[in-house]
């Protein structure tokens, strides 16, 4: 997964707001 790759404050918080739950969701998914 790397939708995101700017070294910015925009892109870190993308990377917290969206990456993070994606991949909670996705490991939860595929348990």
């Amino acid at each position: 997964m790397e939708f995101v790759r700017v070294q910015s404050p925009i892109g870190l918080l993308l990377d917290q707001v969206i990456r993070n739950p994606l991949d909670s969701v996705l490991e939860t998914g595929a348990t």
